[in-house]
């Protein structure tokens, strides 16, 4: 392709030299390491690309509800120092939305006057024992820093000297590495996307936590070339840990009972999409595939966890007829209370067993659905009983106010 500039003032032509340029200064960079930064990048090394790319790529038309937010508009805007927390409820497709943002480069800056960029990422999992920690997390970064912006490697070097590869398991230095390389005038903007902090284990998800939030009240004082996008579960624990540092932290909150059917919109375009494609091989004919969209489309209380579940099923299954195929997707919520039993499972702590238990029962025997208002009730009088405690009336109960009772329930 051949491409002419008016000339060197040429908006884009100074776009492209500083490409070029920066290309070429990667490329004698990373020629010229020593063996011991050699060794560094090495020890920082981990399956980063492996969390992101385990999620799908996003159905068009999906997602549009994040990228129109005022929120994520105004963090897009913003060239530096900037912090925003995204939560959603397990199977709203947090970590898809994720994918979308990096694969498809939308958090890349409008400004044409940012040229020197890079985008650093990690998918926390908790049942993955290389991605469930915060040093995890910063080396990944750390290491897509490097290999971006090689130079910014002699941010790392004294301290690898001084602690050999243990230092990649040293979190406090390794946030303070990633403070000076982005502090570093040649750093340019670097955006850090990290998914599913509620992935993160206990100890190292408060320090995390802590030093996020430092950042983002520090950033009136000084302006680093570096921001933060986080996503994670509405859980009560994380928003205290956030709120501990700072009280008005930019953040997105999609509640998935709230906002069922703008999901359910998303959703209906990926079963439009996935039906055909998955029965492609299967030589379903017209008629059965519109008969599995439609009734995946009838269904009630969706989510992207549940929808993964079904079409992972109708994938795997041999049936081809409408008749078959309606007895599998009788069958099918086995897979899906499987899913939700590993979720309940990774509640370890006593106390909480006992209460999320507690409001399972209340849920399960229910003879219809039940007010908010309710359900405080019941689980305060079900907290007497199990303490030997009387209740005569309503006036014994010590129940939360509506706001603090919600809350309550989605974290249990």
């Amino acid at each position: 392709m051949m491409n002419k500039f008016r000339g060197p003032d040429d908006d884009n032509f100074n776009i492209v030299s500083a490409k070029i340029a920066e290309i070429f200064e990667k490329a004698q960079t990373l020629e010229h390491r020593t063996p011991d930064e050699r060794t560094c990048m090495i020890s920082l090394s981990t399956k980063y690309e492996e969390g992101k790319d385990r999620n799908p790529k996003r159905v068009s038309g999906t997602c549009e509800w994040f990228l129109k937010h005022p929120m994520f508009r105004k963090w897009h805007r913003e060239g530096t120092g900037v912090l925003l927390w995204v939560t959603a409820g397990p199977g709203c497709g947090k970590s898809v939305l994720c994918k979308a943002l990096l694969d498809e480069g939308l958090v890349a800056p409008d400004e044409p006057t940012v040229r020197t960029f890079s985008t650093c990422y990690f998918f926390f999992k908790d049942d993955d024992p290389d991605r469930c920690s915060g040093a995890d997390a910063l080396r990944a970064i750390l290491h897509q820093l490097f290999t971006q912006r090689p130079a910014l490697l002699t941010h790392a070097m004294l301290d690898f000297e001084n602690h050999g590869e243990r230092f990649r398991d040293m979190f406090g230095i390794l946030w303070n590495i990633l403070m000076k390389a982005t502090a570093d005038p040649d750093a340019g903007l670097v955006v850090c996307v990290l998914d599913a902090l509620n992935g993160c284990e206990g100890p190292t998800r408060e320090a995390l936590i802590e030093k996020l939030a430092g950042f983002y009240l520090a950033q009136h004082k000084r302006k680093p070339n570096l921001k933060f996008l986080v996503t994670s579960r509405p859980y009560a624990d994380i928003k205290a840990a956030f709120c501990y540092v700072v009280d008005d932290l930019p953040s997105i909150n999609l509640e998935g009972d709230k906002e069922s059917a703008s999901i359910g919109k998303e959703i209906d375009l990926v079963i439009e999409y996935e039906i055909p494609r998955i029965t492609r091989d299967r030589s379903l004919n017209k008629e059965t595939q519109e008969f599995l969209v439609k009734h995946l489309k009838s269904m009630d209380n969706r989510t992207y966890l549940w929808l993964h579940l079904i079409l992972d099923e109708i994938q795997r299954s041999l049936e081809s007829s409408q008749r078959q195929l309606r007895q599998l997707l009788k069958e099918i919520p086995s897979s899906v209370d499987t899913a939700y039993e590993r979720i309940l499972n990774r509640v370890t702590d006593s106390k909480l067993v006992k209460k999320a238990r507690g409001l399972l029962h209340i849920f399960v025997s229910a003879e219809r659905p039940l007010t908010l208002q309710e359900i405080n009730i019941a689980l305060a009088i079900l907290e007497k009983f199990e303490n030997g405690e009387n209740c005569t009336s309503e006036n014994d109960l010590e129940t939360d106010s509506l706001d603090t009772f919600e809350q309550k329930v989605q974290s249990l």
